[in-house]
């Protein structure tokens, strides 16, 4: 009697779990995450702009970064919820560069030169192609966009951008920047 009871209570948490790690989404293998409904978690509206001494140059390092206003829902092992960042630096050992960085995720690159890009679209502008790079140290969580001084100067006056790009395993996301106040960068 009392290893009935255990097995029947082992069962039911076993399907209690079970049910709990099911995913309530509607999505079918071949359909498309519909990540832009969700928003994020943080309110930012504005750039947050850091620096920082690089000791060894004896130089000022600039960073200035804006987190998505929404976040896509990948599969797992990056489950819960991931933001796109873009981040503007400028540095004495690498110069400056316009970034793109997803946590948790991964870019996808065919690795091949010059067939890598994402899609962005400043306010109601038209959608344009940037090409990038991926990182040095093999990090795909990270890109490294090209044509850094038109990006920077579109940052600059911008309020609402829009980035399109394609992750590994997870196909296209769009994710949605809505700025208050644009990017000062006088460097």
């Amino acid at each position: 009697m009392k290893k009935t009871v255990l097995y029947v209570l082992g069962g039911l948490l076993a399907l209690g779990v079970l049910a709990s790690m099911c995913d309530s989404g509607e999505t079918s293998e071949g359909s498309t995450n519909d990540s832009i409904a969700k928003p994020a978690s943080t309110s930012q509206k504005t750039w947050t702009v850091q620096t920082s001494t690089d000791e060894m140059r004896g130089t000022k390092d600039t960073f200035a970064t804006l987190e998505s206003d929404n976040e896509a829902e990948f599969e797992f092992p990056y489950a819960g919820g991931s933001t796109l960042k873009f981040t503007v630096r400028k540095t004495a050992k690498f110069g400056t560069g316009v970034l793109l960085s997803i946590h948790p995720g991964q870019f996808n690159s065919t690795g091949l030169e010059g067939s890598d890009y994402v899609t962005i679209k400043f306010d109601d502008g038209p959608l344009k192609k940037y090409h990038y790079n991926v990182s040095g140290s093999g990090d795909m969580d990270v890109i490294f966009l090209k044509k850094e001084q038109e990006l920077i100067s579109k940052l600059k006056t911008a309020k609402k951008i829009m980035v399109e790009a394609t992750f590994f395993q997870e196909g296209v996301e769009q994710f949605t920047f809505t700025v208050d106040k644009p990017l000062e960068w006088d460097l």
